[in-house]
């Protein structure tokens, strides 16, 4: 028999090598699942025999500070899969003297050492269910469903709303610490089939090494498609779930303190009492009916109190249980614009209730249905209704659409009538690492009140995405109608009567590993050039480029340079619905710096610098801090700083009347034909006649004109927050915000047309504000079982908004003020005060 030559058998070893390292590399990311039907107690005692019957997960690799390298100290992990819950078993090696045991309250990722994993038991490669827990037993869980900041941080793609209730205990021990959990099968959403898969991804935070290791590891290249990434655990079988029953109810007492109307300087004492909640029933594995009544915001803290001087409003967070629980499953939209915004619901009247079934089927075909009704006796004043779906196609595809109502009747509601339609879909290919992915939706806003026009418009998109690799990023295009209003139950700002084209890469610079001094950096372009809908007007463009660095001593360094409308632009809103307006073009500098974060202090430190092309400055400059005291108690807060100097701006919308050879200002909206008891009379020195003969009037000698001025505006904004963690269940915390804000607008112009704004020094009204806002709050909060919580609160509001944004009267001003008089004057307002005690419990029955 002849013999294989050297060649031969070298490339068979090779060969051979080759499909070894395969093996071995499909094998560290993918395991077996082991079975249990033994008790399994949380204790952080992994003594259980079962615990011995699987093979530990321990291959971590370092994603921060070096990238692709061993962890630092080894972690076992153990899975088992019981009849009605999964447990974990985890054992973090280190040495027990040196670890970082910081307290904290719930859901808050802070300097502490963490085991935190995620599973993907949809196996959608898409959204993965996350449970944390760090050294001291304080518990996070969140959804990742976000995409991920620019250093690939697991905890910036966490939807922290979410909220299960699941069981943990850890313990230090000789050889570092041990963490156990257990996750009801119920807080999670899967098939029924037998022999399943699931992905699991792990994480350990190591914090005085500022080390991030996980198991699999997952380069900042391709964790654009985290979750697609995740390793693998095989041939689950779960039995059929029972029917889940959960029931939440919860009682509200408040006190609240407020000055009398009829003497000023004494208070008014009021009481309530409320009560409410929430029953969930699981129906399997994957079906899910919520219902709430009278439903409780959550929401133990006021929100925060910001300067908002543009066309917008200020979009407000959801926090209320009912509404976050499957909130991934009901969204739809792009960017900002989004066709369900649950806060709409209860913004203007209470929620008289509530109910939606959620769930996917075995076929991969996710929905949704909710509706709702507000008002303030029985007889609604606003019903609401939503339809999502979504089918999965193929391992990462998917395909889905909505369906929203909204209806205010006419006597005793808002009259407005309006739907929403609308389409989506991504498909992926090249095994994931590209997507073309649509959007389309229409929006029918019908009013009730014959006076009012409806609103019939529609919106949509096409993105071509690179999803991973060193160069990653999107080319988009979008439309909105200007009709477009889908804001009775969905939010949209600016996000309408516009063409986009919308270009944003981002490069991993050496691939995310580390360089120099550097453990890795990115560099990300941003580029937009929109036009209007109707008549194809340029509305602005921007282009920015952004460099990040994160040093080898664990120093972040972010700067930006951003260039806007640099080829000119209108702006449609700022007029407040009159003409658009071509506004300067300007150029903003941005420079962050933070912190050594392995410490246990932390500050960041950012700075901005604006100027305008007709000689406007705006800048601002921003601090945040950190620091631990001990393992109990924790202090953060953040000052902010804006000055504009010469900022042009819309002061107000005003009317004009020409009557008995002199010029009238209006005092109200005017009406059309103008009444002259709605004017008052003012001397313009000659200066307005000529201006507003080359603007068309309303009716002879009856004008609507922009008035812009030139912004002078301070303000600070100053936050502090302490916490003081005394179990990993049960803290106390106060959070103090004092906002002050004063500015003048001078040097007045009329917009004449959209390219010109004519000088006019005689306008007769005060443009200036001053804003006093003062917010505390203490919270008590107690976690006495898994899910049930008592508060304790206290808050204080004082706040002056009868001198805010624009002012434009003739009442005597008290601007300037001096920063010291501001305070003293945000101090001798009448506070309003409340006390609060809330009680929620949670009954659980699988």
């Amino acid at each position: 028999m002849k013999k294989a030559s050297p060649e031969i058998k070298i490339l068979f070893l090779l060969c051979l090598l080759i499909f070894q390292n395969a093996v071995q590399a499909q094998d560290e990311k993918s395991v077996g699942a082991v079975h249990t039907d033994g008790h399994i107690r949380i204790d952080g005692n992994l003594d259980e025999e079962d615990w011995l019957q699987v093979a530990p997960i321990t291959n971590f690799t370092q994603f921060a500070p070096n990238a692709g390298i061993q962890s630092a100290n080894r972690t076992e992990v153990r899975v088992l899969f019981g009849k009605d819950n999964l447990y974990l078993g985890v054992t973090l090696f280190d040495d027990p003297e040196k670890l970082t045991k910081t307290l904290g309250r719930r859901d808050e990722y802070n300097h502490a050492d963490w085991f935190i994993v995620s599973i993907d038991s949809y196996f959608n490669r898409k959204v993965a269910y996350t449970f944390g827990v760090n050294i001291g037993g304080v518990q996070l869980d969140g959804l990742l469903n976000k995409p991920l900041q620019a250093d690939g941080s697991i905890i910036s793609g966490l939807d922290l709303s979410w909220n299960a209730v699941w069981s943990s205990s850890t313990k230090i021990t000789d050889d570092g610490w041990v963490a156990e959990i257990r996750i009801p099968y119920s807080m999670l959403r899967y098939s029924v089939e037998s022999g399943q898969t699931w992905g699991f991804h792990f994480f350990r935070r190591t914090a005085r090494l500022g080390e991030d290791s996980e198991w699999p590891f997952i380069p900042n290249s391709e964790r654009t498609n985290l979750v697609s990434h995740f390793g693998q655990i095989n041939n689950i079988t779960i039995h059929e779930s029972r029917t889940e029953i959960q029931f939440r109810p919860y009682v509200l007492s408040k006190l609240q303190s407020i000055e009398n109307s009829n003497s000023p300087g004494e208070g008014t004492y009021l009481n309530s009492f409320n009560g409410g909640g929430d029953i969930k029933l699981g129906f399997g594995s994957n079906f899910i009916m919520d219902v709430t009544i009278n439903p409780d915001f959550g929401q133990v803290e006021a929100d925060p109190a910001v300067l908002n001087l543009t066309a917008f409003e200020t979009k407000l967070l959801e926090n209320r249980p009912f509404f976050m629980e499957a909130a991934d499953v009901f969204k739809f939209g792009i960017g900002q614009s989004q066709l369900f915004h649950s806060r709409r619901i209860g913004t203007r009247d209470p929620v008289l209730g509530a109910a939606k079934i959620s769930g996917r089927t075995s076929q991969g075909l996710s929905f949704g249905v909710l509706g709702a009704a507000t008002g303030d006796h029985p007889e609604a004043s606003s019903n609401y209704g939503v339809t999502r779906i979504n089918q999965q196609l193929g391992q990462y595809s998917s395909a889905g659409a909505i369906l929203t109502t909204y209806q205010s009747p006419l006597e005793h509601g808002y009259g407005w009538k309006s739907y929403t339609a609308g389409v989506d879909w991504d498909f992926r290919f090249a095994n994931n690492n590209y997507s073309f992915e649509g959007i389309t939706a229409l929006a029918n806003r019908q009013s009730l009140i014959p006076e009012r026009s409806d609103e019939k418009g529609y919106m949509g998109g096409i993105v071509f995405r690179k999803r991973s690799g060193k160069f990653f990023g999107h080319l988009t295009f979008l439309v909105f109608s200007d009709q477009y209003n889908p804001n009775d139950i969905g939010w949209t700002t600016n996000e309408r009567d516009f063409r986009n084209v919308w270009i944003n890469t981002t490069y991993n610079v050496n691939n995310g590993k580390s360089f120099g001094p550097f453990q890795r950096a990115t560099i990300t372009t941003y580029n937009t050039q929109r036009v209007s809908y109707v008549d194809w007007l340029n509305i602005g463009d921007i282009n920015s480029v952004t460099a990040e660095f994160v040093t080898r001593k664990y120093q972040a360094i972010k700067v930006t340079t951003r260039f806007t409308d640099m080829f000119g632009g209108y702006d449609l809103f700022e007029t407040r619905g009159l003409w658009h307006w071509a506004r300067p073009a300007n150029i903003k500098y941005t420079a962050q710096f933070i912190s050594d974060q392995r410490r246990n202090w932390k500050i960041s430190q950012e700075g901005n610098l604006t100027t305008f092309n007709n000689g406007g400055r705006l800048y601002t400059l921003k601090y945040d801090g950190r620091l631990d005291l001990g393992t109990m108690f924790s202090m953060s807060g953040t000052a902010a700083f804006n000055l504009e100097h010469d900022v042009i701006a819309w002061v107000a919308n005003e009317t004009f009347l020409f009557s008995s050879d002199a010029w009238h200002i209006g005092k109200i909206y005017p009406s059309n034909p103008p009444n002259p008891l709605d004017f008052v009379q003012f001397d313009d020195n000659g200066i307005l006649g000529p201006i507003l003969r080359e603007i068309t009037p309303l009716s002879p000698d009856f004008y609507f004109v922009p008035v812009f001025g030139d912004r002078k505006s301070t303000s600070v904004d100053l936050s502090l927050r302490g916490t003081l963690t005394l179990s990993r269940n049960m803290s106390l915390q106060a959070y103090n915000q004092l906002l002050i804000a004063q500015g003048k607008y001078d040097h007045f112009q009329i917009l004449q047309n959209p390219d010109k704004l004519a000088g006019f020094e005689t306008y007769p009204k005060n443009s200036e504000f001053n804003l006093n806002s003062y917010n505390l709050n203490m919270v008590f909060r107690w976690e006495y079982r898994a899910g049930s919580t008592i508060y304790l609160i206290w808050s204080q509001v004082r706040n002056e908004t009868g001198n805010f944004f624009p002012r434009t009267s003739w009442e005597p001003s008290s601007y300037p003020l001096r920063f010291n008089d501001q305070i003293r004057n945000t101090f001798n307002m009448f506070p309003r005060n409340t006390w609060m005690v809330k009680l929620d419990y949670t009954f659980l029955r699988r």
